[in-house]
């Protein structure tokens, strides 16, 4: 079954980080007590996101410290890893190691950069 909107347990984005060009203002606050965990791959996510983050009480299981290709074939990779309810370093190391086999930038290049947890 898919959730969505506030029922949502896992929340993702991929694309521009449009954070390091404006300020975003709004609510954050959890709709609900549902545990929410997130994949946020955008350049420099964990420190735009962290904030935001931390007061809507979401997890984040991969985001990135550096700048990125945002690519469907890692989030695919760490969306199959939390459908098989693998633990975050799991599911880091999955899509860290899609980014590098497609990136070719080195494992442990790819592993600083897709990190989990805050």
């Amino acid at each position: 079954m898919l959730c969505f909107g506030g029922d949502s347990q896992l929340l993702g984005y991929i694309g521009h980080n449009g954070l390091m060009e404006f300020d975003v203002i709004g609510a954050f606050d959890p709709v609900n007590d549902l545990k929410r965990e997130t994949i946020i791959l955008a350049c420099y996510s964990k420190n735009y996101f962290t904030q935001h983050l931390q007061v809507s009480k979401a997890k984040p299981l991969v985001w990135t410290t550096h700048l990125m290709a945002p690519e469907a074939y890692t989030i695919d990779a760490a969306i199959k890893g939390w459908i098989r309810k693998e633990n975050a370093d799991q599911i880091r190391e999955r899509a860290a190691m899609a980014y590098h086999n497609y990136q070719n930038c080195g494992k442990n290049a790819a592993r600083r950069l897709l990190v989990s947890g805050f």
